[in-house]
């Protein structure tokens, strides 16, 4: 079956504004401090993703999920509710598993979640705390395997329930 379009299932609100660099629908992406509305594939592996905000397809122009939006053009992104779906893609050489957690690579894809702590201080017994900062983007519904002794899924896309 081939799939048509990022959104599966949910709500949220469809944001529009100006690439910056080329960006995949389907890919995570991130608000620049640019002046006018500009959005950039997220650029930080596994850092914070808030909100969540994902590149759609340009169906206004007819366009379907594998045409990529060049630099400095108008797009539309998606900022969906918990628990809706969507089509994200997995980072070449990596795999995920159906029920999997997801975060971003650092370039608007998805890898698997791996637990991350960073310090924020020691206290006046020299006790040092540490968090794990809000990463998980959501939960893989599918198993894709794009590693590179694989490379089963040559779409890359899976579906993602949102955190």
């Amino acid at each position: 079956m081939a799939i048509k379009t990022i959104k599966v299932k949910g709500d949220g609100i469809t944001l529009e504004g100006i690439s910056s660099g080329v960006v995949s629908p389907g890919e995570v992406v991130s608000v620049t401090s640019a002046a006018s509305d500009t959005f950039i594939r997220h650029a930080v592996v596994g850092g914070n993703v808030a909100p969540i905000l994902i590149a759609l397809e340009d169906e206004n122009q007819g366009s379907e999920i594998g045409t990529n939006y060049a630099t400095a053009v108008q797009m539309f992104v998606w900022a969906p509710l918990s628990g809706s779906i969507f089509y994200g893609l997995i980072s070449n050489g990596q795999s995920v598993t159906k029920g999997g957690l997801v975060m971003s690579d650092g370039a608007g894809r998805l890898d698997a979640y791996v637990a991350q702590a960073e310090t924020i201080g020691a206290d006046s017994s020299g006790n040092i705390t540490t968090i794990a900062p809000n990463r998980i983007i959501g939960v893989a519904l599918d198993t894709v395997d794009m590693s590179s002794s694989s490379a089963a899924d040559p779409s890359g896309r899976c579906r993602i329930l949102v955190r």
